[in-house]
This record gives structure tokens, C-alpha cells and sequence, in this order.
């Protein structure tokens, strides 16, 4: 039988990232969260007395409840598979949190389950569906950079262990930061160049136990499973490699570090764990190349021609534009005539009016530089050419 109106919804799992999830879902107006479970049944009563869902108890009673279709799988990794094919065989939907699953089998067995039984199966994460990577994958594939050639991703830090308080599960089997964050960077390089060819990757620990630093259990110690620090090569079938860190072992913190190099130029993206992006898409060319370009274009508009300066060499060595969605390029107003710089990229030559009218006012000049330009000299352009990274 058909069913008509709002999607109803059930968590199993009401722990931290649950927040997250309730924040968005309980505002859209096509689905309802009508149930959360957990083995807590108390801080599921808690949650779901926060949020306004109307029905509280645990995992069991969330696959009973007839108006959930789908589920929302935010248990610990160790146990996604069991709570998935649970909610499969129960009839329905699941939205899990990744990773799918911890070995390849089981993963491949649920997957097969799902299509058995007619079900949707989804699994995070969903960031590559958001704004700044769908500009991405469109520049890239307008060809920006050219063809696609090498990638560099970084995400490194000291470890969840210092703002978590029940952080022992992702130091268990099923997570560390190759299955924890890793899964953002590897979807995103596989949404950008293609499906993987083969793997070769190296891991270490760096402790065999760690502490809680902040909850109630602050100063437990708890074992370490897993690696945690890892160095991943990739090949794609379609071409090129990618080099990959991701490390709890670190002092340093640089999280999305992510860019891919072409023949023509290299694309710093922005963090694949978060949807819209968090900065500005760049992208750093070739120093000559990008001059030449500079004089053709002078040339045309009959403007004189820019001399191979220091300043005129940094300022063409870095672009960038803010992400838009399909939807802003499809709807905005026909463009003014004019000329397009060849740094840029948009996915479409369309601008909206605040747009246009922004770009009638001068920037000052600290805006014209280029934003990743060392601001310690007082003359950054006579230092250095930026470093678009």
C-alpha cells in the first residue's frame, strides 16, 4: 500500500552526533521523527523530550514502530551491520552513518540484502552532495586544471580523545581516522576523479592507551585498537593518484587539506567534512602561463600589456570564487556583457544583482590581495608570490 504525507523517521542511537541529525530533520517539513532509541533508554526519554519527537525507548522498539519507514543508524560502527540488517528485515528504510561496515563482506552482504528486499540503503556521507563540492566537480570537469593528474588531502590532529567524552569508541575496531574521517576524503576523491583502481597504505599507533581528557570520566584510560596514523596511496581506473595523511598523532592541526593538481593549474577545495565547503574554491596556475595570458587579454580589450613584475606575477598565481549551488546559477539574471577573467570559474556566467553591484565598488586594496598572501611584510607583493595552499 501506498503511503501518503510526511516521511516518519527513527533513531537508533541518541549520542552525540544525533544533535546534528535532530537539528535538520526536525525542521523539514516532509519528515517526521517520530521515534529515538537507544540501549540508554533515559538519554533517548532526554532527546527526544529536547527535540519534540513524541516517542522514546529502545533500538528494539524503533523497528516495532509501525509509522517508522526509515531508520537512522548512529549506533557505534562495530555494530552497524547487525542494526542495519535488523532494520531491513523489520521492512525498513536505512540512513546510516558511516562506515557501513567494518570488513568488506559484511558491507557487501548488506548491500545485497537491501537490493533482496527492495529497501533503500544509504550511508554517509552526504557532504560531497553539498555546494562546494558540486562548484568542484564542475569546474574540474569544465576543465579548469586540465586533465586531472595527482591529489593531496591532509586531515591531522591529536585526536577526539580532547573534546569527546566517551571517545574510547573511536579508538575500537571500526574507526581511528582511517574509517572516522577518512570516509569524507576518500567519497570526495572518488565523486572528483572516478572509481579507485588500487590501494597501498600504511598505518602505526602512537600509544597503546589513551586518556579521556574532558566528561565525567576525564583522566580513564582506555586502549587503543587501531591505527592511528595512516598514509594512503590511491590509483583511479580513469588515471592519476592521491596521496591521503590522516593522523590522530599530531600536534599540528590541519584538517581539510584537500587539492587536486591538473596540467593546466591546481584546485584547493575546501573541507569534505562539512557541506557547504567553509571557504572559498582557489586555483593556483602556472606563474608564465598565466601571464601570457594576461598580455593576450590586454591585447584585445587594447589595454597595454602588464610587464613580468613580481606584483603581476602574483597577483595572476591565485584565484578564487565563492561556491554556488545549481540552483543560485540556474535562477540568477542574464549576465551584463563583458569580459570573463580566465582564473575564474563559475558554473555559470550569470550574476545576481548584489553580485553585479559588488563588483562595481572598488575593493580596498589589502581585498585585491590574494587571500593566502603573507600579510607580515608590509608589502606582501615584493616579499613573495603567494602560497595558494
Amino acid at each position: 500500500m501506498t503511503r501518503t504525507g510526511r516521511v516518519g523517521v527513527g533513531f537508533i542511537g541518541a549520542g552525540m552526533i544525533s544533535e546534528q541529525y535532530l537539528t535538520n530533520l526536525t525542521t523539514f517539513p516532509d519528515v517526521e521523527v517520530v521515534r529515538i532509541g537507544d540501549i540508554d533508554t533515559a538519554r533517548a526519554a532526554e532527546s527526544a523530550a529536547k527535540w519534540g519527537v513524541p516517542a522514546s525507548g529502545t533500538g528494539e522498539d524503533v523497528l516495532a514502530d509501525p509509522d517508522v519507514e526509515i531508520v537512522v543508524n548512529l549506533t557505534l560502527p562495530a555494530t552497524h551491520v547487525e542494526v542495519s540488517t535488523a532494520a531491513l528485515r523489520a521492512g525498513k528504510h536505512v540512513w546510516s552513518e558511516k562506515p557501513i561496515g567494518v570488513d568488506r563482506e559484511s558491507a557487501a552482504g548488506l548491500v545485497a540484502l537491501a537490493d533482496e528486499l527492495g529497501l533503500r540503503l544509504g550511508i554517509a556521507p552526504d557532504t560531497v552532495l553539498g555546494t562546494g563540492w558540486q562548484t568542484a566537480k564542475r569546474a574540474i570537469e569544465a576543465g579548469v586544471i586540465g586533465t586531472p593528474l595527482t591529489a593531496v588531502t591532509s586531515m591531522q590532529w591529536q585526536g577526539p580523545d580532547v573534546f569527546h567524552p566517551n571517545a574510547s569508541f573511536l579508538y575500537a575496531k571500526g574507526a581511528g581516522p582511517l574509517f572516522d574521517i577518512g570516509p569524507y576524503y576518500f567519497t570526495a576523491l572518488v565523486h572528483l576523479l572516478g572509481p579507485v583502481e588500487s590501494v597501498v597504505a600504511t598505518g602505526s599507533r602512537s600509544r597503546e592507551t589513551r586518556q579521556l581528557v574532558v566528561g565525567p570520566n576525564a583522566g580513564q584510560e582506555f586502549p587503543v585498537e587501531v591505527p592511528t596514523h595512516v598514509s594512503v596511496l590511491t590509483s583511479f581506473e580513469q588515471g592519476g593518484n592521491a596521496q591521503s595523511l590522516l593522523s590522530f598523532d599530531t600536534p599540528l592541526f590541519r584538517h581539510g587539506v584537500f587539492e587536486v593538481n591538473g596540467t593546466e593549474g591546481t584546485i584547493v577545495l575546501p573541507d569534505p567534512n562539512t557541506f557547504g565547503g567553509g571557504h572559498p574554491i582557489r586555483i593556483a596556475r602556472p606563474l608564465g602561463k598565466d601571464v601570457s595570458t594576461s598580455r593576450s587579454r590586454s591585447s584585445r580589450t587594447g589595454r597595454r600589456s602588464p610587464t613580468r613584475s613580481r606584483r603581476s606575477v602574483a597577483a595572476s598565481a591565485c584565484s578564487t570564487w565563492p561556491a554556488r549551488s545549481a540552483v543560485a546559477a540556474r535562477t540568477s539574471p542574464p549576465a551584463r556583457s563583458g569580459t570573463t577573467s580566465s582564473t575564474r570559474w563559475s558554473p555559470s556566467r550569470s550574476r545576481s544583482p548584489a553580485a553585479r553591484s559588488s563588483r562595481s565598488r572598488r575593493p580596498s586594496r589589502r581585498s585585491r590581495r590574494c587571500p593566502r598572501a603573507s600579510t607580515r611584510s608590509p608589502r606582501p607583493w615584493k616579499a613573495r608570490p603567494p602560497r595558494c595552499r
